[in-house]
């Protein structure tokens, strides 16, 4: 419930209370095990730390961003794993649209402009991953895969959003 705690802290506008949030949900699935909960956590946190940083204090912020994304490949699965997989080039993107967002601000615009280009470049291929997917799904005939929704709660870190549901 962490990472849902830190989710609520960012929507009442709480953007620190929301970084030091996601840091201790990050540290917690990490202990238990679940590295790609962890590691959406961090992505969490350096969007935090952006939505929180002014134009002259954004070093903390850019420098969780780029961890937390230099990050994403570590997250490995198999077939099985590919929602969350999915759900972690998404949150992904969205690290990567916040440190665009600060380069921008700092007047970093060839490092912002490089940022979005790479988020969007991943999210495409994230879509055509998911179509590629759905395609040998009805060519096998298979039942498609139904998304979980997490009606109890408004938002769920294993709800989030995945492919085609986030783009540029």
């Amino acid at each position: 419930a962490a990472w849902e705690w830190g989710m609520s802290q960012r929507g009442s506008g709480d953007f620190l209370g929301a970084a030091k949030t996601h840091a201790r949900a990050m540290v917690a699935f990490e202990t238990v095990g679940d590295h790609a909960a962890a590691v959406i956590s961090a992505l969490d946190r350096g969007i935090d730390l952006a939505a929180a940083s002014s134009s002259q204090d954004i070093v903390k912020a850019r420098d969780a961003l780029e961890l937390s994304i230099r990050s994403t490949p570590t997250v490995k699965g198999d077939d099985k794993d590919i929602p969350i997989l999915q759900r972690v080039i998404a949150k992904e993107g969205e690290a990567r649209m916040a440190l665009a967002s600060i380069l921008w601000d700092a007047n970093e615009r060839s490092a912002a402009e490089t940022e979005l280009g790479e988020a969007c470049a991943r999210l495409e291929q994230l879509d055509a991953d998911a179509d590629a997917r759905d395609k040998v799904v009805e060519k096998k005939n298979l039942p498609k895969q139904i998304k979980p929704l997490i009606s109890n709660l408004g938002y769920s870190i294993d709800d989030i959003l995945g492919a085609r549901e986030i783009g540029c």
